[in-house]
């Protein structure tokens, strides 16, 4: 497989439309659970392995690709070349998030040192003497909701007065993130900000895809629950969100996971799902053998650019010598007479003056001329 412009391009058009298409989802509720995990991976994939297949078909697209050609080719008063300063534009930017990053993974592990030796240390059988994970929960002041923090399997809870039943939920929530493992995706979808840090809707898939691993919980705690427990789990993350409002010690990290946080809206959307039957229609599975046939076909595909050669007189190439009106038996000749182009772009340009024929190599993918001309008879 190959990574080129146009296979860059087709894998940056297919991901808009597919985190559109998420985003568009979530807030009209329009697909089950298992749709929106597929949406998610097929959007990471198409993103973290934008290439294309050695073998694929060639679509001749110059109003796309020429100008992008163009442009990478062009020379800064023919100092430096456009793609150089692209290149160095994009890695001082690749650069500089992963110094954020770093600094603030040793942020998060030092925060969770600190956190970990001020907090009250319980286990979880300790609330819930019925779990068959034992983690460890941490009673802390300075945290402002429910949360694991990094990629350590110890949960926090802010020292806030909560009933029997809202901590039950809050523990059963937070154990089954980090037994579905959800720091891990969260790590990967925040690498993809870092490589795409430049493209926008990176940052709205990273905060829908977020949602939807809140989604994905809610589901599984409240998966054998009637409608009664599962209302009460619903007035759980209305009650967490108006106590932690009302908490200004607000916390934010890139490696968190929270039961609730305080966009209404995503409070709304959760609820909302947890309403619906996760049930999936004929509608839903052609949906989804949709998006995977599509996300894969692309890599089928190549767009091309196409230059025609800039030649005043009449010219001709091998594919149309018999529509010309000359002697084919001469230029059938000097057909006879020339090497094969090196590449399936390339070719040979003739061209005739009243008692020769020349040609020359011309590569329709660049733009360019591969050689000199040659005389051939």
């Amino acid at each position: 497989m190959l990574l080129t412009p146009s296979s860059l391009l087709i894998a940056l058009c297919l991901s808009t439309v597919l985190i559109l298409f998420l985003n568009f989802s979530l807030k009209n509720h329009l697909f089950t659970l298992k749709t929106l995990e597929v949406l998610i991976i097929i959007i990471i994939l198409t993103m973290y392995f934008p290439l294309e297949f050695v073998f694929n078909q060639s679509i001749i697209a110059p109003s796309i690709m020429n100008p992008i050609h163009n442009a990478l080719k062009a020379d800064l008063n023919n100092i430096v070349s456009k793609t150089s300063i692209f290149l160095f534009i994009y890695f001082i930017g690749l650069i500089y998030k992963l110094i954020i990053f770093i600094k603030e993974n040793i942020f998060i592990q030092r925060k969770f040192k600190i956190l970990v030796q001020n907090s009250h240390k319980h286990l979880v059988s300790h609330f819930l003497p019925n779990s068959k994970k034992n983690y460890t929960v941490c009673l802390s002041e300075f945290v402002s909701t429910p949360s694991l923090i990094g990629f350590n399997k110890t949960i926090f809870i802010p020292s806030i007065t909560f009933n029997k039943q809202e901590l039950s939920n809050i523990l059963e929530h937070e154990i089954a993130h980090i037994n579905h493992h959800d720091i891990f995706i969260k790590f990967i979808i925040n690498i993809l900000t870092i490589i795409y840090w430049w493209f926008y809707p990176v940052y709205i898939f990273q905060k829908n895809s977020n949602l939807v691993l809140e989604i994905r919980i809610d589901h599984f705690v409240t998966k054998d629950k009637n409608k009664i427990s599962k209302m009460k789990y619903a007035q759980t993350l209305i009650d967490v969100q108006r106590k932690i409002l009302n908490n200004h010690n607000k916390e934010n990290c890139i490696y968190n996971t929270n039961i609730i946080d305080s966009n209404i809206n995503a409070l709304k959307c959760r609820i909302q799902y947890l309403s619906l039957i996760q049930k999936h229609s004929f509608m839903h599975i052609v949906i989804m053998i949709l998006l995977i046939v599509s996300s894969t076909s692309v890599h089928c595909i190549s767009l091309k650019s196409f230059y025609y050669p800039p030649v005043k007189r009449e010219y001709f190439t091998e594919n149309n010598i018999n529509e010309l009106n000359i002697s084919s038996r001469v230029y059938g000749q000097a057909l006879n007479n020339s090497l094969s182009p090196t590449s399936k772009e390339a070719q040979w340009i003739y061209v005739s003056t009243e008692e020769h024929i020349y040609k020359r190599l011309w590569n329709t993918e660049t733009g360019c001329w591969e050689k000199n001309w040659q005389f051939v008879l």
